[in-house]
């Protein structure tokens, strides 16, 4: 019996060359399962200062995946799922601090072999400074005296505008009293005006609060002299 020698060294090789094609072109996982994947709609969520804020997460997946948060005041209803889903981040409690503060939420596939990762930011009171009125109005007549009451978080520097009147402060913890008080009579026929200013800082930005002083103005008068005239 005749054996053709080339046929049987081909038969092997293209053997070997389908085997080559089939695993360069096969992109799935162990045990032909596709490779685990996992997308969200944002990496970044914002929740406001107030007590259960809450954003939503889409997660698009092909896997079973579990959802952690890092931080204890981030709540997530939703802790694991099947394929795509939505994953609601809820704001515990309410932020009480002037700043914001940040934690994670990691979604991962439960083969652990991939992950992505959710920065969640929760805003903070922010710097304020209040004041019981905007105006004070004091009466001709010296050391007249009004006040208003600052409540703030932060400290504030005070300047006026306005030499004619002072203002002296009394602090108790959050409040400051402010008290104005005329220098003397205002002997003109327009009332005085100035303002107290209260500047601080938010963050990176500087802002002020303005309190209006006015005084009021001196009431025109006629005295004749002597008081009386006999013909």
């Amino acid at each position: 019996m005749k054996t053709n020698f080339k046929k049987v060294m081909l038969l092997p090789a293209l053997v070997a060359l389908f085997s080559m094609m089939f695993v360069g072109c096969n992109n799935t996982g162990e045990e032909g399962k596709e490779a685990s994947s996992i997308e969200v709609s944002t990496e970044t969520v914002t929740l406001e200062q107030a007590k259960n804020s809450s954003a939503t997460v889409d997660v698009t997946a092909n896997c079973d995946w579990i959802a952690q948060p890092d931080a204890s005041w981030i709540q997530i209803p939703t802790k694991q799922g099947n394929g795509n889903a939505s994953v609601k981040i809820i704001a515990r409690n309410a932020n009480d601090e002037i700043g914001s503060r940040t934690g994670n939420v990691t979604i991962t596939s439960k083969d652990g072999n991939v992950s992505k990762t959710i920065s969640v930011v929760q805003l903070g009171l922010g710097a304020t400074v209040e004041v019981s009125a905007t105006e004070v109005a004091l009466e001709n007549a010296p050391e007249d005296k009004d006040g208003v009451t600052v409540t703030s978080n932060v400290d504030w520097e005070l300047s006026q505008v306005g030499d004619w009147f002072t203002v002296e402060q009394e602090k108790a913890g959050s409040r400051t009293q402010l008290s104005v008080v005329a220098k003397g009579y205002n002997e003109t026929l327009e009332a005085l005006a100035g303002k107290i200013v209260l500047t601080y800082v938010d963050g990176t930005e500087t802002k002020t609060v303005e309190i209006a002083v006015s005084q009021a103005a001196c009431v025109p008068s006629l005295v004749a002299n002597p008081t009386s005239v006999v013909f």
